[in-house]
């Protein structure tokens, strides 16, 4: 941040714009508290005016400082955090994950896909959103329901990714930035269901796609800005459904499971490991934000230099990932994440590459069930072809002409070809071999069928 200069819009008593006096930052280290001014944060409270309820909390509460080993990285710290709050499958790696993801500069950042948290009740989702949130709580990050209206999720994405507003509307610069982070606890099916949810969630994942406008009803338009990490926690596989597919496209996974699910070794490693079992909400998270800043923007934004040297490092790193089994729309939505791993835990390229590959493996094998996730591409598939059907019979609707589709018929070569195609686009994460497909394409009503040597798949109504 060194040499930044930013110039807040004021108004004067004749509701005329001037300019206040630019803050500038020198090559000095800046202390939290400076550090919060620039990126637009209040500054820590004045202890001479704490509430007695703030008062309260420092006796009810323990203090994140009390578990916190300033021997170790910040990494080291939010998985140590991570662990010690909830037993996930394959710590090692989804911790990992799990921690970039929260340590992740959105800044900085172009492309940030949704972290979903998976499991059923009483897995360790709440917990696990709530360190998350505990640790970025002061710097951006806000929990919402999945009854949180749209209107309330846009306001917060503009609220707390930028620092000035002309008319209610945020100055699209980059210096107007402040880091971000959105919690969405419980999410529901019916959640996604708002198309105006669905595309904060859908365009919100890359700043190239961020920008999305409303009508207001009155001849004017309200446009509102999506991009930002965003994290639900969900018990619902909603997202394996066919419609919901584009969010699926646009998500990492951390998988939950039932303590119970795990091995006895696995369960007594944790307890060893973990010394004492830690409580999010008997944690008083203040100050932990500063951790988060100064891994950032410590020694003159070191960090954030090496972050923008590693992004130009894109195509060599794809090439790396791609030749060790990472399809090319995993790797494009994990990158930014990817980057922050690599610099988090100070691992060399081909360590970061070989993390990310057994993540995606293992979400492969349990995230998505080969057979709901092979009929729910094959679906996707089939699109192709009734679209142009259903299209038909509107326009024949429209026209008083009773119609309906009774039968369908595709090419077995054609249907394999677009099978082949979309699997590559859709970043699907599981193989499938011939006879899954002919039995997924079975539940879904089809049977094959052979007309002058070619095998064709036939569906009736």
């Amino acid at each position: 941040m060194n040499d930044l200069k930013l110039s807040p819009i004021e108004k004067d008593e004749n509701d005329e714009d001037i300019a206040t006096p630019a803050v500038e930052v020198m090559n000095d280290k800046p202390t939290p508290d400076e550090l919060k001014a620039l990126l637009g944060m209040s500054a820590a409270p004045d202890s001479t005016k704490s509430s007695r309820w703030s008062m309260f909390d420092d006796v009810a509460l323990q203090p994140y400082s009390d578990f916190w080993d300033n021997s170790l990285t910040l990494g080291e710290n939010y998985v140590s955090l991570i662990n010690r709050c909830v037993l996930l499958p394959e710590k090692d790696i989804q911790s990992k994950i799990a921690a970039s993801y929260t340590a992740v500069h959105s800044i900085a950042s172009r492309v940030l896909p949704m972290l979903a948290i998976l499991g059923a009740t009483g897995t360790g989702k709440s917990a696990l959103t709530k360190v998350i949130a505990g640790l970025r709580e002061q710097n951006g990050a806000n929990t919402f329901g999945s009854t949180s209206t749209f209107a309330s999720l846009r306001n917060a994405v503009n609220k707390f990714r930028f620092k000035q507003f002309i008319d209610n509307q945020p100055i699209y610069e980059r210096d107007n930035e402040k880091p971000c982070l959105m919690v969405i606890a419980d999410v529901k099916e019916f959640f996604f269901r708002d198309p105006n949810r669905f595309a904060l969630f859908r365009c919100g994942w890359d700043r190239s796609e961020e920008v999305q406008t409303i009508s207001m009803g009155n001849g004017e338009n309200l446009t509102f800005y999506t991009f930002c990490p965003k994290i639900l926690s969900t018990v619902d596989t909603f997202m394996l459904k066919s419609e919901f597919s584009e969010l699926y496209r646009r998500s990492l996974f951390i998988k939950t499971e039932h303590i119970d699910k795990f091995s006895v070794e696995a369960k007594a490693n944790w307890y060893t490991e973990s010394i004492e079992a830690l409580e999010p909400d008997s944690i008083n998270w203040t100050g932990a934000d500063e951790k988060f800043l100064d891994f950032w923007h410590g020694d003159n934004d070191a960090n954030l230099m090496e972050f923008a040297k590693l992004r130009r490092q894109h195509g060599n790193l794809k090439k790396q990932a791609l030749s060790h089994g990472m399809t090319e729309h995993q790797f494009k939505g994990s990158f930014d994440v990817l980057c922050t791993t690599k610099i988090l835990f100070n691992m060399r390229p081909q360590e970061v590459i070989e993390l990310y590959v057994s993540y995606f493996d293992f979400i492969k094998k349990s995230v998505v069930p080969e057979s709901e996730g092979l009929i729910r591409l094959i679906q996707f598939v089939v699109k192709d072809w009734t679209d142009p059907h259903e299209l038909a019979l509107y326009n024949m609707q429209a026209q008083g002409v009773k119609a309906k589709l009774d039968s369908l018929r595709i090419k077995a070569s054609e249907f394999k070809s677009k099978y082949e195609y979309y699997k590559t686009q859709q970043g699907v994460m599981f193989g499938a071999s011939e006879n899954l497909i002919i039995q997924a394409m079975n539940e879904l009503g089809f049977h094959t069928d052979k007309h002058q040597g070619t095998i064709y798949w036939i569906w009736n109504k």
